[in-house]
């Protein structure tokens, strides 16, 4: 799976027109790809968020990937509603919340989630 990001919104994007040497990523479920558009003179994809094309990147690391593993996880951890118990004798901090305190690698959540 090629993917691609947007550097306006963050968002990522199965990449539905990729560059020849964009890096190859696991197949995962659930990734929004680019949409598709059309002008008089050609079709062409864009951000389904932003609607342009001015933003997009190829330059997608294991970073980004990882976060978008974590998805709903991450969102939930930097909301304060996830599952973290700092306190004594508590479950320590979720999975995403390893992630963001960079205890686990991205490697270690791409290994893990795919």
């Amino acid at each position: 799976m090629k993917l691609c990001k947007c550097n306006n919104c963050e968002g990522i994007f199965e990449d539905l027109n990729p560059q020849v040497n964009a890096k190859e990523f696991p197949d995962i479920k659930n990734v929004k790809p680019l949409k598709r558009m059309k002008d008089k003179d050609s079709i062409f994809f864009v951000c389904p968020t932003c609607k342009t094309d001015d933003f997009l990147s190829d330059d997608v690391d294991n970073k980004d990937f990882a976060k978008l593993l974590l998805g709903e996880e991450l969102s939930k951890h930097i909301k304060e509603k996830c599952e973290c118990d700092l306190t004594e004798g508590g479950k320590g901090l979720c999975f995403a919340g390893q992630f963001t305190e960079n205890i686990i690698s991205e490697e270690d959540v791409i290994d893990e989630l795919t």
